[in-house]
């Protein structure tokens, strides 16, 4: 068996191009029943986030060989420069960076750990992930906590919404236009609010 990572990201595509091929709700339960029936699977995972969509696998060699796994993901229709292949130690490496935040669109963000969590979460549930993967996942997340421990790794951890405050705070948007929608009302939702510049014209909290 050999480790796989099939995917594509916002690296290789646009937030249209992208939009397409995510996989949520009823398409995610579809994917995964197909790929159950796929000879040589022995155990996966699929990763669904707002940057990238990826099959996580451990399969017989020779699998990935035949494109199944690319039509099941809807990938039969990007080129060859729009989706990424992984295989064995390259496979381990990628989904270190990946749980690390380096391959995110804001290095060193810290959400991606909880959707790998999530991901593997769902997996284990479903009896897509056994030891094997979550042998591979958990040595991943074990790794990128040291990667994120070594001093300016990724320059300043800006989560998302970090970076969104920070345009805000710029003074590119003009005065009257200043205004903020925030919805959901846990953790991350009051941080903002209570972070939100006194010159918002209007906020509101759901």
């Amino acid at each position: 068996a050999d480790l796989l990572v099939l995917g594509t990201s916002h690296r290789y595509l646009t937030v249209e191009e992208r939009e397409p091929y995510h996989l949520v709700g009823e398409r995610l339960e579809a994917v995964g029943r197909m790929l159950m029936q796929v000879w040589g699977i022995h155990e996966f995972a699929l990763l669904n986030t707002c940057n990238r969509v990826e099959l996580l696998a451990v399969a017989a060699a020779g699998t990935i060989d035949n494109e199944i796994l690319v039509k099941l993901m809807g990938f039969d229709r990007l080129g060859p420069g729009q989706m990424y292949l992984k295989r064995g130690y390259d496979a381990f490496l990628h989904s270190t960076l990946v749980t690390a935040g380096l391959l995110s669109q804001s290095p060193g963000e810290k959400h991606i750990v909880a959707q790998v969590k999530d991901a593997l979460s769902v997996a284990t549930a479903n009896g897509w992930a056994g030891s094997i993967l979550t042998e591979w996942l958990s040595s991943a997340l074990h790794a990128a906590k040291h990667i994120r421990q070594i001093p300016g790794h990724a320059g300043r951890h800006a989560e998302i919404e970090d970076l969104c405050m920070g345009y805000l705070a710029g003074g590119e948007i003009p005065t009257a236009q200043r205004r903020v929608l925030v919805l959901g009302a846990g953790d991350i939702g009051k941080g903002l609010v209570a972070e939100l510049p006194n010159d918002i014209a209007q906020c509101l909290w759901c």
